[in-house]
């Protein structure tokens, strides 16, 4: 099932795709805007997301209001720029990073804590960050499974290992 934000762009390339030769531009602009996750349902943040929204549409003149200069958006960065931190082993996570810290390559992301074994809850390895950017999410639960997706981390370099596939979803 395709998401929302893809539906309109993929009517433009199938018509191209369909057309050879005629010039069929872009026509329509889509996003998706993700507001926090199960963990973060607090009336203040829904208080500042909702401003934030109302700005953004205040500010392109879809509404009728007055509303302060709204921060430039950031820049738009290709999927391949994405990194998806998984872990290799299963254990706790310890977070060292908020949502939205700008992280550097080779920064610790979070601690993955052993379960099992002699140094059970007492062992600690470091996950870092494979590239630099903004951490865009973090994974929810605290204990992981082996391979398991616990943070995405937005750049601006395209990464080797996300070349091509499907690269909306981990």
């Amino acid at each position: 099932m395709a998401r929302s934000d893809e539906v309109l762009p993929s009517l433009y390339r199938k018509a191209r795709l369909a057309n050879p030769g005629h010039p069929i531009p872009n026509g329509a602009e889509t996003a998706t805007l993700e507001y926090r996750g199960r963990a973060d349902s607090f009336d203040a943040l829904g208080k500042v997301d909702a401003e934030g929204l109302f700005g953004f549409f205040a500010g392109r003149g879809l509404t009728a209001a007055d509303v302060e200069a709204p921060p430039s958006a950031p820049l738009p960065t290709p999927f391949e720029a994405t990194e998806v931190l998984r872990t290799d082993a299963p254990g706790l996570l310890a977070y060292h990073v908020a949502l939205g810290d700008h992280v550097t390559k080779g920064q610790p992301i979070a601690d993955l804590i052993a379960m099992d074994g002699p140094q059970a809850f007492i062992a600690r390895r470091p996950i870092l960050a494979g590239t630099n950017g903004f951490v865009l999410s973090r994974a929810s639960a605290k204990y992981v499974a082996r391979g398991a997706a616990i943070a995405k981390i937005v750049g601006s370099e395209i990464l080797p290992t996300r070349a091509g596939g499907y690269l909306l979803e981990d």
